[in-house]
């Protein structure tokens, strides 16, 4: 059997089997949580109390890591310029002074639109460079955001890579165009290819670059909690004080009924609140006879659900009547160990597309086939920093450095 047989794909990796699943997610059986509609939809959701604080609770310690460049055994001027562009320290080096931020990439903000994904499953970064005189290199000016929302079409090929992204129009138009074709190519937004993308996808199965939201678990609890927290309202809003009744007297006319009646319907507590009642009328207020259901015990419920998605049992503890304080150290744990797997997922694909996509522009083109088989990263439970950093790839051929460069790392929390 000849090699190159053996090097060609004889199945595909696209998920999308009809032609446009490019522009629409076609395995989402919801529509609301179908892309492009599962954006809305996830941005509203954000916005509930419980959902926005498990969001944050699961972030928050993950950009509070101690990010660093680990020189994996690149040379010190490779090493130097990375952590310049990335405006991170080098591991086993004192942190230097802070330098102007203004025009300058920032981790943490960038950290903070990567990690997005979790809320709509997938991020993309544009990779926009700067040409330096003085160095006579490219530098990263900034991994610009292309937000979920924005994007109207996500192109992948047949083996399941990523091919291009392009964008809704900007809004912005040519003043003065003259030709149709000029202001169709304003309408029409540009393809922006992978060469120049970063694309941090959660939980990515073969070549669905949407990805799954954290959210997508909990939509269901987060619709009947919704319609829940409405009839509480509504239950203390008609309960609360009974309803009002009038009593007309024997023999009352029509007229009269309908007086009476008026009144009831228009009466309202205050200081000068009061009325007038014919002989043998009565005004009386009947609250709610039997019992209602117990709305704030299932949008308790609602809410452990919501929790357990996020392996936030922990935070759910003391709230109930049940559970014990003895489980919270373990609860901990594997939530800290979720967090440290998203870490992970992070990055992984920084080091791969990011940093070294800059050793390769500016070092040698033969780093852009070495890719990083693992990141160090230390539990933030743990104050150890020590461990053994894995080699870049057996068979380097003719690589000028011994390791791609070098690689984005964790620490525990500063």
């Amino acid at each position: 059997m000849a090699a190159t047989s053996l090097e060609k794909e004889i199945g595909h990796g696209n998920v999308g089997l009809i032609p446009w699943s490019a522009f629409s997610d076609v395995t989402e059986p919801v529509p609301e949580l179908a892309w492009p509609q599962s954006v809305t939809t996830y941005s509203a959701m954000r916005t509930d109390a419980q959902i926005a604080s498990l969001l944050l609770a699961f972030t928050l310690p993950i950009r509070r890591y101690g990010w660093y460049i680990a020189p994996n055994g690149a040379r010190d001027e490779v090493v130097e310029d990375i952590a310049n562009d990335l405006n991170l320290p080098i591991e086993g080096q004192e942190p230097k002074p802070t330098g102007r931020r203004r025009d300058r990439f920032s981790h943490d903000r960038h950290l903070f639109h990567a990690l997005l994904m979790l809320t709509y499953g997938h991020m993309f970064f544009e990779l926009v460079y700067r040409f330096d005189e003085v160095s006579k290199r490219f530098r990263l000016r900034k991994l610009a955001p292309r937000m979920p929302g924005s994007i109207s079409e996500i192109q992948v090929a047949r083996d399941g890579g990523l091919e291009y992204i392009r964008q809704y129009p900007s809004g912005v138009m040519p003043f003065g165009a003259q030709s149709r074709g000029a202001v169709y190519g304003a309408m029409q937004s540009p393809q922006i290819g992978v060469d120049r993308l970063v694309a941090y996808v959660n939980d990515q199965e073969a070549g669905n670059w949407l990805g799954a939201s954290y959210l997508r678990a909990l939509f269901k609890h987060f619709l009947r909690k919704d319609r829940l927290l409405r009839v509480d309202a509504i239950n203390a809003e008609r309960n609360g004080a009974g309803i009002p009744l009038a009593y007309a007297p024997p023999n009352a006319t029509k007229d009269q009924i309908n007086e009476l009646a008026a009144l009831a319907r228009s009466y309202r507590a205050g200081e000068s609140a009061g009325g007038a009642l014919p002989n043998g009328a009565d005004l009386r207020f009947r609250g709610v006879e039997g019992s209602l259901p117990d709305v704030l015990a299932s949008i308790h419920y609602d809410d452990e659900m919501m929790a357990a998605r996020f392996m936030g049992q922990f935070s759910r503890l003391g709230t109930s009547e049940t559970g014990s304080y003895a489980l919270s150290k373990t609860l901990v744990d594997f939530f800290t160990l979720a967090q440290e797997a998203v870490a992970k997922t992070y990055a992984d694909t920084t080091n791969e597309h990011v940093i070294e996509d800059l050793s390769s522009r500016r070092w040698h083109p033969c780093l852009d086939t070495c890719r990083t088989l693992a990141t160090r990263s230390t539990p933030c439970s743990s104050a150890s920093t020590s461990s053994a950093c894995p080699t870049c790839c057996s068979d380097r051929g003719s690589c000028l450095e011994p390791s791609p460069c070098c690689w984005l790392s964790t620490a525990s929390p500063t």
